[in-house]
């Protein structure tokens, strides 16, 4: 059990399941910052203020679904609290292989695998279910939807979200920024700021960083 406080930036369904796996993990206490607290947040009783303190210098987690959202809130953080450390965070029910890496803000939730030799960014999100094989690639504030399968050697670039159920054969590259939309079977590499769906997979229009995902 941890005796130091864990802060959660965010106050939705990232933030619940964030504190659920610190729960599991044996964090003795939590505090969620947010401007809002949704109700289904507060009922799990958790202490809430609407800022983060300002001589915060313990563990945090950016509890934002969103990865560009995510990546400006960990960014905006670092540069107030300079002297705080980003959590990562791994539930109990995941599997993590001893010679993977993961960065630091790394939440990996419950039935997650992550093969050896894997090498996971800052800020990642590794869902409930999904997988990422040995000697893949995942970007800083990049994630993997619940259930999306990659196979060995996948590298998914930075930002880039990889929904729900999607699969990715061996050796593909997906560039920066990009969304591969749900169920989707990925064939070939992908080019950096795109949005590609199908079986198999095609791109179908461009997008920028903070695009919505579809």
């Amino acid at each position: 059990m941890s005796a130091e406080p864990l802060l959660i930036v965010g106050a939705g369904g990232q933030a619940r399941v964030v504190a659920d796996i610190a729960t599991a993990l044996g964090f003795g206490q939590l505090l969620l910052c947010a401007a809002e607290l949704p109700e289904p947040t507060r009922r799990l009783g958790h202490p809430w203020q609407p800022l983060p303190p300002d001589d915060w210098h313990g563990p945090y987690v950016i509890a934002i679904g969103d990865n560009a959202r995510r990546a400006a809130g960990d960014a905006a953080f670092r540069a107030a609290h300079p002297g705080a450390r980003a959590s990562s965070l791994v539930h109990p029910a995941a599997v993590v292989s001893p010679a993977a890496q993961l960065g630091a803000g790394t939440v990996v939730m419950a039935g997650a695998l992550v093969g050896p030799g894997s090498r996971v960014g800052r800020g990642a999100i590794i869902n409930s279910g999904a997988s990422l094989d040995h000697d893949g690639r995942l970007g800083d504030f990049a994630s993997l939807g619940p259930a999306a399968c990659l196979g060995g050697g996948v590298e998914v670039g930075e930002g880039s979200a990889i929904c729900l159920g999607a699969r990715v054969v061996h050796g593909i590259r997906i560039g920066a920024d990009v969304v591969v939309g749900a169920a989707a079977l990925v064939l070939h590499d992908l080019p950096d700021g795109c949005v590609a769906y199908g079986t198999p997979a095609r791109v179908v229009r461009r997008r920028r960083r903070g695009d919505p995902y579809l």
